[in-house]
């Protein structure tokens, strides 16, 4: 795929959320029997699929599970209700305010810190979990979906900090940063095929923690 094709889909992605913020659209779904709103400008995570074939692949229990960009708290809240000791970070405002809401629709016991990946957090962590934003781009634009350096590269370099064991994330085949996270020979979970592109659920093990 050209460079211009990925950035038109990037673009496409934003303008999208951009639209549901100005006509204040909140979207409504149940996802294996939570129940989640998603608030306007807030990055979808079922019309996006890669949350949803995250959540599909993930049998964490008994851990200390970080989610990274944690989004509405779908995934936080799924990872909680299987068993497991679950903080989330975002850095947007408006996508923690609806964690938020969620968590607290579902009745689930999740810390949402507003922070940029994990700035400020201490660990330790069994399990980090992150759905990034994987086009290269314009962060002011939206940081669910352009991120100006490889978020990879930057979960990794958090993991062996917070001393986690696994990583779960996703990636996208016309990722400008799919060769970053695939250098650590992940294993790959899934894939889910669209239109354009497939889409890896991957699993990485950290050793020497």
């Amino acid at each position: 795929m050209k460079s211009s094709d990925i950035m038109f889909l990037g673009y496409a992605l934003a303008l999208y959320l951009k639209l549901t913020e100005k006509l204040r659209i909140t979207r409504k779904y149940r996802v294996n029997d939570i129940d989640i709103i998603v608030l306007p400008g807030v990055f979808d995570p079922v019309i996006s699929k890669s949350t949803i074939a995250l959540m599909r692949n993930l049998d964490v229990k008994g851990s200390r599970v970080l989610e990274i960009g944690c989004g509405t708290g779908l995934l936080s809240i799924f990872l909680e209700k299987l068993g497991n000791y679950v903080v989330a970070t975002e850095i947007d405002k408006r996508a923690a305010r609806c964690a938020l809401i969620n968590i607290q629709r579902n009745r689930a016991h999740v810390d949402v810190i507003l922070t940029d990946f994990a700035r400020g957090l201490k660990g330790p962590f069994d399990v980090i979990v992150c759905n990034p934003p994987y086009f290269k781009g314009p962060e002011n634009l939206s940081r669910a979906i352009f991120s100006r350096m490889s978020p990879y590269l930057r979960i990794m370099k958090e993991a062996r900090r917070l001393r986690a064991k696994k990583i779960y994330t996703t990636v996208s085949t016309r990722s400008q940063y799919f060769k970053d996270i695939m250098a650590f020979s992940p294993r790959v979970l899934d894939k889910v095929k669209l239109p354009m592109e497939k889409i890896y659920v991957l699993e990485s093990e950290l050793k020497g923690h």
